[in-house]
């Protein structure tokens, strides 16, 4: 019998992070979402229902300065979700299986990599390991200036429509996380990628892939598929449950 979510805030003293758990069979999973994105998604409830049906923990929550009404997005940074997620890491006190969107799969590598021990597996979802270098490094050089003096700037959302700001420390703070390796890891790696991917392509994940050394890494390009691959959710539970097999 599949187990309901409860309300999940954390940390206690800080309690910033705000989403969902699953209690279940363990190792269970954490979902980490893509950039200006949250916790109640497509895949991240798809992704909960199809733990609740294995019986399987789960987590899922919106980072910090993230979700539906918040309006502190501009302060967002990759290093205070990573340090973040290792804070969950503390909360839960068993290795999961991380499943990251996005910059969620980029936040999920750089977690992983810190602290390998609270892993046991990884699901790469379009991972944005080049969006730094896509979306702001290739800004001309006097945005960049002005977007330093300004110290906050609103940038096109190309993706959802409107605009979005961001402060410069974001910027700073990226250049150290958003790279594709080297990694080297003790558990399998799965990735999925859209064929047809209009905000990172594919390549983008085929060099990830050869900078991976794991005893399994898997890159799967999903055709036909666009960034958001909802139509490859099913594919994402296998894929899920594909790692669980073999922890």
């Amino acid at each position: 019998m599949p187990t309901k979510e409860t309300r999940f805030r954390w940390p206690p003293n800080d309690p910033a992070l705000k989403g969902y758990r699953l209690q279940g069979e363990i190792p269970g999973g954490v979902f980490i979402h893509g950039f200006r994105s949250h916790c109640d998604g497509e895949k991240a409830v798809s992704l909960a229902g199809h733990a609740a049906k294995r019986g399987r923990s789960w987590i899922r929550y919106n980072q910090r300065n993230c979700g539906p009404g918040s309006d502190t997005f501009a302060q967002f940074t990759i290093g205070r979700s990573v340090d973040d997620l290792l804070s969950v890491f503390d909360h839960i006190g068993h290795p999961v299986i991380l499943v990251g969107s996005s910059l969620g799969a980029v936040i999920s590598l750089q977690a992983a990599q810190r602290r390998p021990e609270s892993v046991c597996g990884l699901l790469l979802i379009a991972p944005a390991v080049r969006f730094v270098a896509r979306h702001f490094k290739s800004l001309p050089d006097g945005k960049i200036d002005l977007w330093r003096k300004q110290g906050i700037m609103k940038f096109p959302d190309y993706y959802e429509g409107g605009e979005f700001a961001l402060q410069y420390g974001f910027y700073e703070d990226a250049l150290e996380y958003a790279n594709p390796g080297p990694w080297e890891f003790h558990f399998p790696v799965n990735i999925l990628h859209g064929e047809f991917d209009e905000l990172l392509p594919v390549d983008d994940s085929r060099e990830l892939q050869r900078n991976i050394r794991s005893p399994c890494v898997n890159l799967e390009i999903i055709a036909g598929g666009d960034h958001r691959l909802s139509a490859a959710i099913p594919l994402m539970c296998q894929q899920l449950d594909d790692l669980w097999n073999q922890v």
